[in-house]
């Protein structure tokens, strides 16, 4: 669930700013935003004025089956990789997926 939230989150912030003007995407090449992990963004999209309006934007779920009874194909945790518009995660299930920033389509998947 938080998966969505923060793919959610990037899409919508990255949706207001579409609005208002020419958007610079901010990439996270790595786990934290930087190498300190700080998770720190310098972008200035969302704003006390504008969070209420905050709508989202995109959703995507894994194409995988359940194992087991506790083992549920969209039940994890993940911080993807944001690389040239592309968001980059691995699933529980050892898939790795790349999707469209902005729209949330399936690109590709790697699944071993």
């Amino acid at each position: 669930m938080r998966t969505f939230c923060a793919i959610a989150i990037v899409s919508s912030a990255v949706l207001l700013g579409a609005q208002g003007r020419q958007q610079v995407m901010i990439e996270w090449a790595q786990t934290g935003s930087v190498q300190s992990q700080t998770k720190y963004s310098t972008a200035a999209d969302i704003t006390p004025s504008n969070v209420g309006r905050l709508e989202l934007a995109w959703q995507w779920r894994p194409k995988e089956m359940s194992l087991a009874d506790q083992t549920q194909p969209g039940n994890f945790q993940v911080t993807p990789l944001m690389i040239d518009n592309v968001l980059y995660l691995s699933t529980p299930f050892n898939r790795v997926v790349a999707l469209n920033a902005e729209t949330g389509e399936e690109l590709w998947a790697f699944d071993p």
